[in-house]
């Protein structure tokens, strides 16, 4: 994953991006649990919804990941708003 050196690859750098967006989600839900804001709450009800899918469908198709895939950084930048 690292190359002799300190180099990185490009494997190593998804890995760091994936860690990233778990920490991320995982704050959130975490300050979803203690707001009181129901639009907050309802955004990530979403969100929770919308990932299910990726945890069972065993068939993608590169048209539906990517329009799955925008839609889910749009809820998650929505969720990181409000919590600003």
């Amino acid at each position: 994953m690292v190359y002799p050196g300190g180099g990185s690859s490009i494997r190593f750098e998804k890995m760091r991006e994936g860690i990233a967006d778990f920490e991320k989600l995982r704050i959130l839900k975490s300050k979803t649990v203690k707001s009181t804001d129901p639009a907050f709450k309802n955004l990530m009800q979403q969100l929770q919804q919308h990932l299910q899918p990726f945890t069972t469908e065993k068939d993608f198709k590169e048209e539906k990941l990517r329009i799955d895939l925008q839609k889910g950084k749009e809820l998650i930048a929505e969720l990181s708003e409000k919590v600003k």
